[in-house]
């Protein structure tokens, strides 16, 4: 793993929830605070790095039915980033 591509999977101190996760159905865990990063650059292979980057945080984190929505909306989102800093001097 590069040292630029961080993410973390820490416990937050609160009870969890014993209602159904709204993700995959089954009971929901404890809340967790779940973050990621990965700098790209304003280059055409940000794209698809920042999809497979998406696709293997999901999996890792046991949210495999939000894998499709999170790449398209990841995909949408760094698509709009490059055209528009194509636009900067």
């Amino acid at each position: 793993m590069s040292s630029a591509r961080r993410h973390s999977l820490a416990p937050r101190h609160s009870p969890g929830n014993p209602a159904a996760h709204p993700a995959t159905g089954g009971p929901t865990p404890p809340e967790w605070h779940r973050q990621s990063r990965l700098p790209l650059g304003a280059l055409p292979g940000a794209v698809p790095c920042a999809r497979l980057h998406t696709k293997h945080i999901i999996k890792e984190w046991h949210l495999d039915p939000l894998a499709d929505p999170a790449e398209l909306i990841v995909s949408e989102l760094v698509t709009n980033a490059l055209h528009a800093s194509r636009a900067l001097p």
